[in-house]
């Protein structure tokens, strides 16, 4: 018979779930993210349509959300709504694996604190579509596969965790690596110090690899048919420029920003600079006491050890991310395992501590770390309220389902919608291409018009040199455009290659050539052939 208390308690933790759902849920219609979510939604029309990634068009992700988008575009219709609720899916099944990990290594009580207060970071944060969410919660059900073979030994957990893995891989490589590696580093270290003492030091060291299969096989048969199969379709040369070699050597030098000084400027810190060394803060101090736990007691450790080991490390690489490009959304991912790991060392750590000065300062360590996500969140909570309410429709198009939108880019969009063909190709640029920072690909999809070009996408370090341009004016010709729109994006001042001029004029100087301007829109200029 089922004890009524501890049914009582599946039932609120149940219910406080429930709510962190509709958390979730509050930023539904907030304003459209013309290049990150237009990019995504953009890209997985066209493959709706047919066409290829990296082949029939320019990207740097890999295609995994494009394809999980064009399916349910097949379902639903290609509409915005659908999308977001795909999105606030994801990031429920994220706050879930949250919430199961601390419970397993901690408690209930613990993991509903955890769980809720990532769930405030996803539900504030925006970037509706973004790659990273679907790869973080991925990656957080693979570690908890490996935390349940941990406590079993039983093999189904690790192909589990390494199918898990492989799909990852298939919608961000770099956070697939990340993860990859956390686990097989922690899966062997459990695997030789809970092996029975073999007859050399050599066996020894290869005795965890059989085990290491069951993880291996089906990550990299994932991983590898998927990206072997895009190859052979795409091109292998456009796959690797596109997908690895832009992202790992050429993004940074248009993308860099430079993190927050060691000594904050201000006093208190702002939120960018606790955002930014908390992480760091927690992960070294975990992963130092958690080495010391493992060389003083030989390796005798409990499951749950190897558990927050991994939290660590993958943690930790992820930060990479805020290295490269310092801002919330890059250092969020890095955020919910270093919260998970402040709150699971922090009940493991307490009832050990005999000095109460140290048990203060656990406490403190968890009161700042719940204030420096908690604050922000609530105050971007009561302005989405006031400003956005997600019962509230705040635009007329179809394909942005009540969201809302820029007034002008809604004018120019029924202008072009107004003009044009369903099926004709229109060309979507910045006001200059000498020098670019983002663009506005969402245009393509709310108007539903196919992108002339390839490259519906400008990205800084690609659009703006003269192979690219020149291509691009090939297929203006080939395909006679006849309408165009330019927006004056705003000018870069970030301290990358984004904010410098590439002295390539000839996609300007063809579209002044060949295009006169018919009316404008605010930022949006629209023109037509001459």
């Amino acid at each position: 018979m089922v004890n009524p208390q501890t049914l009582r308690q599946k039932g609120i933790a149940v219910l406080l779930l429930a709510v962190l759902l509709l958390l979730l849920l509050v930023k539904i219609k907030t304003p459209f993210n013309f290049y990150d979510e237009g990019l995504v939604l953009n890209n997985a029309v066209r493959v709706s349509h047919g066409d290829i990634p990296y082949r029939n068009f320019w990207g740097i992700y890999p295609p995994g959300q494009f394809y999980i988008l064009s399916a349910l575009f097949k379902i639903t219709g290609e509409n915005l709504l659908p999308a977001r609720l795909y999105d606030t899916l994801v990031r429920f099944a994220l706050v879930i694996a949250v919430f199961l990990i601390v419970r397993k290594i901690a408690s209930r009580g613990y993991a509903l604190w955890t769980a809720g207060i990532v769930a405030l970071m996803l539900a504030t944060i925006g970037f509706y579509t973004y790659p990273v969410f679907p790869a973080v919660a991925l990656s957080l059900w693979a570690v908890w596969c490996w935390l349940n073979y941990v406590y079993t030994c039983q093999n189904r957990w690790l192909l589990a965790a390494g199918a898990l893995l492989g799909v990852t891989s298939l919608i961000r490589w770099d956070v697939f690596l990340y993860a990859a590696i956390s686990i097989l580093i922690t899966a062997y270290l459990f695997l030789r110090l809970s092996a029975a003492p073999g007859p050399s030091w050599l066996k020894q060291l290869f005795a965890p690899l059989p085990t290491l299969i069951w993880l291996l096989a089906p990550m990299l048969l994932i991983s590898l048919g998927g990206y072997g199969l895009l190859a052979l379709y795409s091109g292998w040369d456009n796959l690797f420029h596109q997908a690895f070699y832009f992202p790992a050597v050429k993004l940074r030098e248009v993308r860099h920003l430079a993190y927050p000084s060691l000594l904050p400027a201000d006093f208190p810190p702002s939120d960018d600079w606790r955002r930014f060394y908390l992480p760091i803060f927690i992960f070294v101090l975990a992963g130092i006491t958690y080495l010391i736990i493992l060389w003083r007691k030989r390796g005798r450790v409990d499951p749950g050890f190897y558990g927050v080991l991994t939290l660590i490390l993958c943690g930790a690489f992820l930060f990479n991310q805020g290295l490269s490009r310092y801002d919330y959304i890059h250092v969020l991912p890095s955020s919910i395992p270093a919260f998970m790991v402040c709150m699971i060392f922090s009940y493991r750590a307490l009832p050990q501590m005999k000095n109460r000065w140290m048990k203060y300062a656990l406490y403190l360590l968890m009161g700042v770390s719940t204030l420096v996500y908690f604050n922000p969140a609530v105050k971007e909570l009561r302005l989405t309220f006031r400003h956005f309410a997600p019962w509230g429709c705040y635009s007329g198009l179809e394909r942005a389902s009540c969201a809302a939108l820029d007034a002008n880019q809604e004018q120019a969009v029924r202008f072009i919608q107004s003009v044009t063909r369903p099926n004709e190709r229109i060309f979507v640029g910045n006001t200059r291409h000498d020098r670019i920072f983002v663009s506005d690909v969402g245009f393509y999809y709310l108007a539903a018009r196919p992108a002339a070009t390839r490259y519906q996408e400008l990205h800084p370090g690609e659009a703006n040199t003269l192979p690219v341009q020149t291509e691009i004016v090939g297929e203006l010709e080939a395909h006679q455009v006849q309408w165009i729109v330019l927006v004056g994006i705003w000018d870069s001042t970030e301290p990358n290659d984004s904010a410098k001029s590439s002295g390539v004029h000839l996609l300007d100087d063809y579209l002044a050539a060949h295009y006169q301007t018919v009316t404008n829109f605010g930022q949006y200029q629209i023109a037509r052939r001459r």
